[in-house]
């Protein structure tokens, strides 16, 4: 029974059958004092259980959002204040709170808790005492029993319409707000991300308008519409594209101009929008060349692996052209590939990790000696070389050795696994020389 109570959190219409809480409390119940009968047994027969009548009424109070109840307060006793919660808030079987529940059905409410699998009732409330009077224990377990059985089989019915009926609303407002049969004559890129924030790195989030024939706007969500990014073929030059956002490439090559572009082809017309966006190079720059982690994919022995050396890289500063800008190439010191080609303002921060890689722990064991903990890599070495012409490189090399992993547990402390190493930090090397890099 338990495991309908997180599938359902929107639904308003009730499906045939029972009626749901939220029904039963609107048309039989008010805020008041509820006469209370308690579930109770003898010394001598403790599992011949019954019902008698409490001495204090329960004062409760139902919160409620138009046709919907939100909170049933329950002071029990008079003392002890309960705030139950709809399972489900559209179509409830039944309020909770904690560990406890509460089901109205026709005048009565039941609070109880659940046991092997079924309710068991603690305390019987109604407006009358004769409504739980005129029933047995049985009868009322009965009633509430039969009454949560056809509950919870209306909600899976309910389930399944209520996600068709999602389905269709999502195919509709996808139809009424996409641009295809639609007269379009216009579509514009529209730059959502300020160009004062555009250089090599950046996430640049940008929107399309697109002009209907009589005058009506298809934009898409980031400018306040709901038009489809997958209406649009999207091509860029200077950045890797993604629905709402475009990613500055970290090779400078490739950005030409100094700006990044963008044209948006409607895939239902003959017609296309186009703009660039000029980058100010002044937000700074992360890279990472670690080595692997000795924890990584795949199963390992019973001792930790240990971790990777980070890359070993060359470094070469030098300026613009027209000495305005910092040019920075990155090279993998072994392979003389370039690993990026960046542009910044001068005084913006590239900081470059190339740490090693932390060892993975051993794993432990209850009957032997626990795994050794895996050595943690070196860092990589780094050579930097700067023209002296250069003033303001802001870099910042991390090249730590990386942590050894601990070691396991043994069945013993003298059967524990030892702790790996730490890697030892790696070296960086200055050079003043003429750097010509020209991108």
């Amino acid at each position: 029974m338990q495991l309908f109570i997180a599938t359902f959190f929107f639904l308003t219409l009730a499906p045939a059958g029972v009626e749901n809480q939220n029904q039963i409390a609107l048309s039989q119940f008010k805020d008041g004092d509820l006469q209370v009968g308690k579930v109770t047994a003898t010394e001598k027969r403790p599992n011949d259980k019954f019902i008698e009548q409490a001495a204090k009424t329960w004062p409760v109070k139902f919160v409620r959002d138009g046709n919907r109840v939100t909170e049933i307060i329950v002071n029990r006793a008079g003392v002890v204040e309960e705030k139950f919660t709809p399972d489900v808030p559209g179509f409830p079987a039944y309020f909770v709170y904690n560990s406890t529940r509460l089901t109205m059905t026709g005048n009565v409410m039941y609070y109880y808790n659940w046991k092997n699998a079924a309710p068991e009732i603690k305390y019987v409330l109604a407006l009358d005492y004769d409504a739980i009077r005129k029933k047995t224990l049985d009868e009322h377990h009965k009633i509430l029993q039969e009454y949560l059985t056809e509950a919870f089989a209306n909600q899976t019915n309910a389930r399944g319409d209520m996600a068709a009926e999602q389905q269709a609303k999502a195919e509709k407002e996808k139809a009424e707000n996409s641009i295809k049969g639609k007269d379009i004559k216009k579509i514009e890129v529209v730059w959502i991300t300020p160009s004062s924030e555009a250089g090599m790195q950046s996430k640049i989030k940008y929107g399309i308008k697109a002009t209907a024939a009589d005058g009506k706007i298809f934009s898409t969500p980031g400018l306040g519409g709901k038009t489809p990014f997958d209406d649009f073929e999207i091509t860029t030059v200077g950045a890797q594209p993604a629905d709402e956002f475009l990613m500055v490439e970290v090779d400078a090559s490739k950005i030409k101009n100094d700006q990044i572009s963008l044209t948006a082809k409607s895939k239902f017309h003959s017609i296309s929008g186009s703009a660039s966006l000029p980058l100010s190079y002044s937000t700074p720059i992360v890279l990472s060349f670690r080595g692997e982690p000795g924890c990584g994919t795949g199963m390992y022995a019973h001792s930790g692996r240990g971790g990777g050396r980070g890359k070993s890289i060359v470094v070469n500063a030098g300026l613009s052209t027209n000495g305005k800008l910092v040019l920075v190439e990155v090279k993998d010191a072994t392979s003389s590939e370039v690993l990026a080609r960046l542009k910044v303002q001068p005084g913006v921060s590239i900081t470059i990790d190339i740490s090693g890689g932390d060892g993975c722990s051993g794993s432990s064991s209850a009957t032997s000696r626990g795994g050794d903990g895996g050595a943690g890599g070196s860092g990589g070495n780094a050579v930097v070389n700067k023209s002296s012409s250069v003033s303001g490189l802001s870099l910042n090399i991390i090249n730590k050795g990386g942590r050894g992993g601990k070691g396991g547990k043994g069945s013993a402390p003298i059967n524990n696994g030892s702790e790996g190493s730490s890697g030892s930090n790696g070296n960086i090397s200055e050079n003043n020389q003429t750097i010509t890099l020209n991108f």
